[in-house]
Order: C-alpha cells, then structure tokens, then sequence
C-alpha cells in the first residue's frame, strides 16, 4: 500500500514504524488533502424556458437554434399557407356541422311540402264549392245568390268563414249554352293559413238546366 507522499520504499528499512521518528517523518511526508469543492448547483428557469440548459429537455437547443435563425421574407407566407391547409385538411368537428346543415335542409324542405300541400288543399276545396255552388243556381227555379249562399256555406263548412267573403255569380252564353259561373276569391296561404289576400281565385261552372 502507498500514500500519496513518498512511496514506501523511499523509508529507511531500519525504521520501525513505531519509533517516533518514523512517526514524525510519515507526518511530515504525508500530503494534505485537498479540501472538496461543493459544486454549485444551477437553478433551472423551466424546461420550457430559452435559457435553460439542462439535459432533461434536449428540445430545447433545436428550440433556440431554430429562435435564431434569420426569417426569410417568404417564410411568413409559407407557414399561414401551411396554417390555413392545415384549418382545411381539419376535419375535427366536420361531423357535428354536417348534421347541422343537412338537419336545416331537410326540415325546410319538409315544410315547404307541407305549405304546398295545404295551399292545394284550400284550392280543390275552394274549387269544388264553386262548382257545386254553380250547379245549384243552374237549377230552375233556382236565384243566383241561393247558388252564391250554397258555395259560402261550403266553404265556411271546410275552410272557415274567412274563404268566403268574396263571391262572384256571373251568367253568360258559350257556344250557345247558357251557362252560370261563380268566382271565389280567397287568400292564398304562404305560411300556414297566412298569406295573400285574394291571391287565390278559382271559378266554378255549370250549364243552365231549361224547362221547356
């Protein structure tokens, strides 16, 4: 074994190393240690801080090297181009908007088939009392206005009071007949049974019965 002074063998071999003298030579000889140096520990600022250092978070030096790196003019519009086909190609949250879309379309298409429907229905039934109501005044014996109370009552039966208020009785000839026509003109519905005032016209016919 041997110290860090002189090595073993540079002492005297008559020397026990229990005389004093040994002792105070070895004393002599022996280096002094040095004392420790606490190393100082660095604070870290955070793995995501530009001036942190530390081995844990190796991104970092590409972060900053790439922090310090010159901007070329182009490099602007590139990264919004690559921003905005990014927005693009995104299809998070596309599922949710389609069924909005498609959910809008189809509710106004289904009501605009029910409007429709309801605004033939108010046609043909405004139409059939005015052809009843011609037939009964081309009965003999039978006034124009009786022809014009019947078609009102008819429709005021189907549609309401407010369908019938304007009732036209006209007589005239075709191709030598003698015919009775009633007009009814009433309001076109656009939104349920609101619409049009008189937007709606329909005219009913008959032949006037002769009695020889």
């Amino acid at each position: 074994m041997h110290d860090r002074g002189l090595p073993f063998h540079d002492f005297p071999q008559h020397l026990d190393e229990r005389t004093p003298d040994a002792i105070t030579r070895r004393a002599h000889t022996r280096p002094t240690p040095h004392p420790r140096r606490r190393t100082r520990g660095c604070a870290r600022v955070g793995a995501h801080h530009v001036d942190d250092r530390g081995t844990r978070d190796r991104g970092l030096v590409a972060r900053r090297t790439g922090a310090r790196r010159r901007v070329r003019p182009g490099d602007q519009a590139r990264h919004r181009l690559r921003r905005l086909t990014r927005l693009v190609e995104d299809e998070r949250g596309s599922a949710v908007a389609e069924f909005v879309l498609v959910s809008i379309l189809l509710t106004t298409l289904a009501l605009a088939v029910v409007q429709l429907a309801l605004a033939l229905h108010v046609r043909n039934t405004l139409l059939d009392a005015a052809a009843e109501g011609a037939r009964y005044a081309a009965i003999s014996g039978t006034t124009d206005v009786e022809g014009a109370e019947r078609t009102r009552d008819l429709i005021a039966t189907a549609l309401g009071d407010a369908y019938g208020q304007h009732i036209n009785v006209d007589r005239s000839d075709r191709d030598g007949v003698p015919t009775v026509a009633i007009t009814v003109r009433a309001t076109l519905p656009v939104v349920g049974l609101i619409g049009l005032d008189r937007g709606l016209e329909v005219t009913g016919h008959a032949a006037v019965e002769l009695v020889e």
